[in-house]
């Protein structure tokens, strides 16, 4: 006994329309979706208190360029690329992000105005004393009458590294993946008839 079924699909010229569209639609959202989140991260990388960078050098001293090359290192997303990114664009993000071992600095020409912090230059284990120095040519960044060493290489301890990137990384996970969920709800609603 051979039995029979025919099963129909309600509007399955539709539904097919749909699927042969659902590549585009598809990547429209998620363009959309990676670029809210570059969107986000841009937000908390250029926080004007400082945000996620937790800097560990006094307000005063910092210049912001770190901070505002993150606007230079956008790359939004497409329908067409499906990839975007964002990154600092300062020559020294690297060396913030990871750290320096210790090194040599050394003059190219002339000698290092290396400020003084108390009259002490902090570069050697016992310090080394000096007086106040009338600032000229050679220390042009040092402020006049301020306290001011000059030689001509310097050993530089290295620093710490400060890993901004890893924590916009964490603090920007959670919206990442609403983002992705509201871009793949899109999509649903769009092909469903």
């Amino acid at each position: 006994m051979n039995a029979t079924f025919k099963i129909e699909i309600p509007n399955l010229a539709k539904l097919q329309d749909a699927f042969r569209k659902a590549p585009q639609i598809a990547s429209v959202e998620f363009a959309k979706g990676i670029n809210s989140i570059l969107s986000n991260i841009h937000k908390l990388a250029v926080d004007s208190d400082g945000g996620i960078f937790q800097f560990k050098t006094p307000r005063s001293s910092r210049t912001g360029h770190l901070n505002k090359s993150f606007s230079y290192g956008i790359r939004k997303a497409s329908s067409n690329n499906l990839s975007g990114s964002i990154g600092p664009t300062a020559f020294y993000a690297k060396l913030v992000e990871f750290g320096t071992r210790p090194h040599t600095i050394t003059a190219k020409n002339g000698a290092l105005a290396i400020p003084l912090h108390g009259g002490v230059y902090m570069g050697t284990s016992g310090g080394e004393r000096m007086a106040k120095v009338r600032v000229g040519r050679n220390a042009r960044t040092a402020k006049a009458g301020t306290d001011v060493l000059f030689r001509k290489s310097v050993h530089h301890p290295g620093t710490q590294g400060n890993p901004f990137m890893e924590r916009l990384r964490d603090a920007s996970a959670g919206d990442a993946n609403n983002q992705m969920s509201i871009a793949l709800e899109n999509i649903i609603k769009q092909i469903a008839i």
